[in-house]
């Protein structure tokens, strides 16, 4: 890909992103009683997922309390994924190194990806963490 298609890219991913931030705000999924997980209908049990919309919506109230309730590994990861996307796109646009990234290596993929396991298999099988 060149980088013109990398830019264009970036920016519908970035809009398709505030879309999404856009209707989560205004959908107010906090209200709701019911969940839509299929997982948690039918066996009990918390998905890795199960209420990272919630703590989402309370993220954009600035409600941290109540957003590390609802999802607390969502609550704790999220600035930092926020920051790589935007630094991406930073620098991308920027054609140089503006902010900071560390050199691509896989663990950054599999240590958050191993973390939200645990964090889903003490969920649902502690009574310390929601």
């Amino acid at each position: 890909m060149s980088g013109k298609k990398f830019k264009i890219t970036a920016v519908i991913s970035w809009l398709a992103f505030a879309a999404l931030l856009v209707a989560v705000y205004i959908y107010n999924p906090a209200d709701k009683k019911e969940t839509f997980c299929w997982i948690n209908r039918t066996t009990g049990l918390h998905c890795p997922g199960c209420g990272a919309t919630r703590a989402v919506y309370y993220l954009m109230r600035f409600n941290f309390k109540k957003a590390f309730y609802y999802h607390a590994y969502g609550a704790v990861i999220a600035p930092f994924v926020l920051y790589v996307g935007v630094a991406l796109t930073v620098n991308l646009f920027a054609g140089k190194k503006i902010l900071f990234l560390p050199k691509f290596n896989w663990a950054y993929y599999y240590v958050p990806l191993a973390l939200l396991m645990v964090f889903t298999v003490l969920r649902n099988f502690t009574a310390v963490i929601y």
